[in-house]
């Protein structure tokens, strides 16, 4: 019996001082570049998400693995005006250690900051780990 897992298929929505964009198509990636109205009324903004430099893929959890499950998990991270990562939690479990490895491979990415007008700004991204059991022939 061979077994093939998949983890780590991502999609991002991102806010960026108080601009949101549309979550991404999943499969797109992050460097989505989106000018938006609104903020200081002075015309359109033009506002690029973080960008992974680096994206960690999660290890998919052996428990899980042994009982054939799979699950999305949602991570909400704050990266700083350098790139950096102030912060990360998860805002969607699903048991089975998929948390704590969607997590983990958040927390070890590594990002070029959000943009806006071409600034580096604090940003927040949400960014959903789907984790896909799959068993290939008998």
């Amino acid at each position: 019996m061979q077994v093939m897992k998949r983890a780590g298929t991502c999609a991002i929505a991102v806010l960026i001082l108080g601009f949101l964009s549309a979550p991404a198509p999943a499969g797109a990636a992050a460097d989505n570049v989106v000018a938006l109205k609104g903020g200081s009324g002075r015309g359109e903004s033009s506002v690029v998400p973080p960008k992974f430099v680096h994206r960690e893929k999660p290890i998919y959890p052996i428990k899980a693995q042994r009982a054939k499950k799979g699950g999305t998990v949602v991570v909400e991270v704050w990266i700083d005006t350098d790139g950096s990562i102030i912060s990360a939690k998860v805002i969607k479990a699903a048991g089975w250690g998929f948390s704590e490895a969607a997590l983990r491979a958040a927390k070890n990415s590594v990002f070029t900051p959000g943009l806006i007008n071409g600034r580096p700004a604090k940003a927040k991204i949400k960014i959903p780990y789907k984790f896909v059991y799959e068993q290939m022939g008998k």
